[in-house]
């Protein structure tokens, strides 16, 4: 779906703020739907230390939604699971009959998900991070760092983690839990 461009601005159905597997994933659904979605991202920002990563079974049928194969992400199933205690001294192992997961390669999630973003229709701004975001009457507009890019959408969508520059922007305080 084509943005709407009064004037020369061009207005999105959706800006999403985040290229990791939320924020990739909502854009190729919504693109997919025929909503014009702009999905920015901070290519120099990459999950820290993350190149393994996991997700449940009921996941491959959402990623299969948006064009995603197993293959591509290197999804490896697991059938069962090892908790231990943090000093390793306890642990407790469940089997499963059927598959429970999949192990995945993390940086290879996000590009399979960006690319099914970008072949459903979405526009992909790798401009850098959002500097600045001001809630309009009937839009968001946001500022890029990279040349000062505006980008207006109706929907804003904060996909850019617990630490979210965009909720701190438009006056949310994202809820941190940590778990001890």
């Amino acid at each position: 779906m084509t943005a709407a461009r009064p004037g020369n601005e061009i207005i999105y159905d959706a800006v999403v703020v985040g290229m990791g597997p939320a924020g990739a994933t909502l854009a190729a659904l919504l693109a997919a739907r025929k909503r014009s979605v702009a999905l920015i991202g901070d290519p120099d920002a990459p999950p820290a230390g993350q190149t393994l990563a996991w997700v449940n079974a009921k996941v491959n049928k959402l990623l299969r939604s948006v064009g995603v194969r197993p293959a591509q992400v290197r999804a490896a199933p697991f059938r069962g699971v090892t908790l231990h205690t943090a000093d390793l001294s306890k642990s407790i192992s469940s089997r499963f009959g059927r598959v429970a997961g999949y192990l995945i390669d993390r940086p290879a999630l996000e590009a399979a998900l960006v690319g099914a973003a970008e072949k459903a229709g979405a526009t992909v701004l790798s401009a850098g991070p959002v500097v600045a975001a001001e809630p309009a009457e009937d839009r968001v507009l946001l500022t890029l760092r990279e040349a000062n890019q505006l980008v207006q959408g109706k929907i804003l969508v904060g996909a850019d983690g617990v630490e979210s520059l965009v909720a701190r922007e438009v006056g949310l305080t994202p809820a941190v839990h940590y778990c001890t």
